[in-house]
């Protein structure tokens, strides 16, 4: 059984959240070697959530440390949840933004998490039976095109970040979809982004995973309306927003958090440029968010974040050269400058 982080990482805890500056550094120094996992708690205006913590992650390493994980993502959920709304986690991972948003939407709202890795569903799954959070539905499955099978490259427990579970070229073409709509076609029919995993879990196991298409998740669900859906999914995102576009022309997203990989999806730069021309004519506003290191780094220091320092329009500005560009879409009258 887990017991309590031990004594000295939570005085490490307490010392590393006080720093000014370099508490990244310091972190990634005092957690190795890494301790035998561990219970953890998120910050008491996080929730205060109990999670499984195993140091060698880095993102179960950086709440435990410094009591959040990317702080602009983090600021834009506290913005744009409200208090008995409903969450949509794609690619939920342990669930750290699930539990945030648990707490946000509180036991009158609503969460679903989607996460395909078994080892890392395990994890969501029993994090939020350990918090006793009846509102969370965790659901083992990938979001794609529509209802089948595809084949998972899992991250490597060995490395340092277990975000990085991606959907394979391979698998069966019913889960893929045809090659329509938000993604540009070939000559042959063939939507040229698959997903393709490039580099990323190639160290790691692989797995046959169940997917289905969000909107019909959420047709099972009885959700009629979703108030934010964060999307991360280390290059599927092509499947996933075929799967969404019933409910993106129908208005059923009020807000979409979009993480993109540019160097995992076959003919990014037209697929990228689909994704504002669709979203544009549903009737979306759409953001830049500045994911930048040094934005990261500001962000994490604030004591609120001010979201206008951090997003342009994207009918405005460039793409930025992030690794990972972040988009963010709107339905009016949503902002998230409240």
């Amino acid at each position: 059984m887990l017991e309590r982080p031990p004594v000295v990482i939570r005085l490490l805890a307490a010392l590393v959240r006080r720093l000014p500056a370099g508490r990244y550094r310091v972190m990634d120094r005092v957690a190795r070697p890494a301790p035998p996992p561990f219970i953890a708690r998120t910050p008491v205006d996080a929730g205060g959530h109990a999670f499984h913590c195993d140091l060698r992650d880095g993102i179960a390493r950086e709440v435990c440390f410094t009591g959040a994980y990317e702080p602009l993502e983090t600021a834009i959920v506290r913005a744009l949840l409200p208090a008995g709304g409903t969450f949509v986690d794609v690619g939920a991972n342990w669930g750290y933004f699930t539990l945030l948003a648990a707490h946000i939407a509180d036991a009158a709202g609503r969460v679903v998490a989607l996460e395909p890795d078994p080892r890392l569903f395990a994890l969501l799954r029993s994090n939020a039976e350990r918090n006793r959070l009846s509102h969370v539905t965790p659901l083992q499955l990938a979001a794609a095109a529509r209802r089948g099978t595809l084949t998972l490259a899992g991250f490597d427990e060995a490395g340092d970040n277990w975000g990085l579970s991606s959907l394979a070229a391979t698998g069966r073409s019913d889960a893929r979809g045809s090659a329509e709509s938000i993604e540009s076609t070939d000559a042959s029919g063939s939507t040229g982004s698959t997903g393709s995993t490039g580099s990323m879990g190639s160290a790691g196991p692989r797995f046959e995973v169940a997917t289905a298409a969000l909107d019909d998740v959420l047709d099972d669900l009885s959700v009629d309306s979703v108030d934010l859906v964060k999307v991360d999914v280390e290059g599927a995102e092509p499947l996933v927003l075929r799967g969404m576009e019933r409910g993106i022309a129908a208005g059923r997203y009020r807000a979409l958090l979009l993480e993109l990989h540019p160097s995992l999806v076959d003919g990014y730069a037209r697929f990228e440029r689909g994704v504002r021309e669709r979203m544009s004519a549903a009737g979306y506003q759409g953001w830049w968010i500045d994911h930048s290191p040094a934005a990261a780094r500001a962000a994490s220091y604030a004591r609120r974040v001010d979201l206008r320092r951090y997003l342009r329009p994207v009918d405005a500005s460039a793409a930025p050269a992030d690794a990972w560009p972040h988009q963010l879409w709107l339905l009016p009258p949503t902002t998230p400058f409240a």
